[in-house]
């Protein structure tokens, strides 16, 4: 039930109008994850998270039966995602006299 109420709390910070689900449809679905799909609270707390911040997906996959529909085309595209660039205040903070400012750039 844990899972399902970490979910829901993540919901809540894109919407916190939303409607409180019954957490024990959504922990028996994480279950279903567990048992018949074989993954691990791990895995199904990071996907969920990183569909939680992608700008398609965060208003997609709104509860554990989505996420498991949607598991094959969640991995795919987060294992393609390109890794976010660095802003130029960002880069503009990293000082460029050091080891660490050039690592990456030779």
């Amino acid at each position: 039930m844990t899972a399902a109420q970490w979910i829901f709390g993540l919901i809540l910070k894109l919407n916190p109008n939303t409607k409180t689900p019954s957490f024990e449809n959504w922990a028996n679905e994480i279950r279903l994850m567990r048992e018949r799909d074989k993954r691990t609270h791990r895995e199904i707390c990071g996907l969920f998270q990183w569909a939680n911040q992608d700008s398609f997906w965060k208003t997609n996959i709104l509860s554990p039966a989505k996420l498991r529909e949607k598991w094959d085309q969640l991995t795919v595209k987060k294992n393609n995602s390109k890794p976010q660039r660095k802003t130029a205040s960002e880069l503009n903070a990293i000082e460029w006299n050091t080891e660490e400012g050039w690592r990456g750039m030779l």
